[in-house]
């Protein structure tokens, strides 16, 4: 990815791991990476992997990323026809990082679906988690949530704090346009629009735009 958008200052990357596979130069090298600005947030998948989110293998990335200031986003909420897969990734567990690591940012990708109100109900308090809207539009999500619970968890997240919500489309798997027209539906203020669909991003990931 690094190689292929080389001169493409539009588009921006995060770097992963698995920790289940990968080795300790691994997070040497996205450390590298984070203080060349090379990429501008770590993403882990538990769930996908079979670990959980706060396991101790991963104390480095949450010091890494709390260091040279960039988020960690984590998949939340079922697999597509996976419930099983949600033990794994339960907000509970994101709740001991950030009371951990005050410092470090983290973006919870997907609200725990279809588990939307529980997921914020008990993250709400927390300043440095966010929620990016990745997958909310897909077919399977909103059948399984509801499209109300999914509609009525961002307007009531956005009017309590317009900054912790990040557009995301889970692109390559759900349809852009078709979460677009979802934020476009919320019962929400132009200035609130904007900022879901790219200021809460360049602020959160350091962009510098």
């Amino acid at each position: 990815m690094l190689n292929l958008f080389d001169d493409e200052r539009r588009i921006f990357i995060m770097g992963t791991l698995n920790i289940l596979k990968d080795s300790k130069q691994t997070i040497k090298k996205l450390d590298i990476l984070a203080k060349e600005k090379e990429i501008v947030g770590i993403k882990i998948f538990p769930g996908n992997d079979k670990h959980y989110p706060n396991d101790s293998r991963l104390e480095a990335i949450f010091r890494m990323c709390a260091e040279n200031e960039i988020p960690l986003v984590i998949h939340t909420g079922w697999n597509s026809g996976d419930s099983n897969a949600a033990k794994y990734n339960d907000p509970k567990y994101i709740i001991d990082i950030v009371e951990r690591y005050r410092g470090l940012k983290v973006v919870i990708s997907h609200y725990f679906w279809p588990e939307v109100e529980y997921c914020y109900r008990i993250t709400k308090d927390f300043d440095n988690i966010y929620f990016d809207t990745s997958a909310l539009e897909d077919y399977e999500v909103g059948e399984v949530t509801g499209r109300d619970n999914i509609i009525n968890i961002l307007e009531r997240t956005i009017s309590d704090n317009s900054k912790r919500v990040l557009f995301g489309s889970d692109y390559g798997i759900c349809s852009i346009e078709d979460h677009i027209e979802l934020i476009n539906q919320l019962d929400i203020s132009f200035e609130d629009r904007e900022r879901v669909f790219y200021k809460n991003a360049i602020e959160v990931f350091n962009l510098g735009l």
